[in-house]
């Protein structure tokens, strides 16, 4: 717990000294203490010092968790260091941790923050062969990602498709700011698109942006 508060406060330094005395006295930290100390170093960019102590985990016969992983390729991605998130990955595939739909969604919003819609694709593709269904956030990071390069035809069908799902989901603001900017450019909408987005905004309680559409 304490730990947990001194990472919360930003005294990394304090933190690791506290474990460090933890371990002179004979008490063994535990997976809780190496992920809250992870996520604090993640938390001020210090990624070397996050990997060493993912490390030292081994050292000390603490395997990391599920957590443990998700940390690390969250805060990756956030800071588009995709490639050391996609080692996480592996190292986490290897130690036969099965990656949940929130790993996946990290890594697809790294690929998004850096333009690369195809690599997120195929990040939900290999979520989806592995059995892991995705949620509203996983869609809602593609969705996004396709609104933002004006991909309309890739990000109707993830709208179809969560429609048919019946996801609640929030990205309708998002669509629509993408649908008014494509009134005043080359890119053609249909009725089926309109569609979509009056369903999508009904179902979200947006009542103003379907009355909108309609008009």
């Amino acid at each position: 717990m304490l730990i947990f508060s001194l990472r919360k406060k930003k005294m990394i330094s304090d933190a690791k000294d506290f474990l460090l005395e933890m371990t002179k006295k004979g008490i063994s930290p535990n997976v809780i203490t190496y992920n809250s100390l992870i996520q604090g170093l993640c938390n001020v960019c210090q990624w070397n010092e996050a990997t060493t102590l993912l490390r030292e985990m081994g050292d000390q016969n603490v395997s990391p968790d599920v957590r443990t992983f998700n940390i690390l390729v969250n805060a990756y991605c956030k800071e588009g260091i995709v490639k050391e998130a996609e080692d996480v990955l592996e190292v986490m595939i290897q130690r036969v941790e099965v990656p949940t739909v929130v790993t996946y969604s990290a890594l697809m919003d790294g690929y998004c923050l850096r333009g690369q819609l195809e690599d997120a694709q195929k990040v939900f593709d290999s979520m989806v062969n592995r059995g892991i269904e995705p949620d509203v956030i996983s869609y809602n990071t593609l969705i996004s990602g396709y609104c933002k390069k004006r991909r309309i035809d890739e990000a109707m069908h993830l709208l179809r498709e969560i429609r048919r799902k019946g996801l609640n989901h929030t990205i309708v603001a998002e669509a629509f700011s993408f649908f008014c900017s494509m009134q005043n450019s080359e890119l053609r909408t249909d009725i089926a698109f309109y569609n979509i987005l009056i369903d999508a905004a009904c179902k979200d309680g947006k009542l103003e942006i379907a009355k909108e559409l309609l008009n």
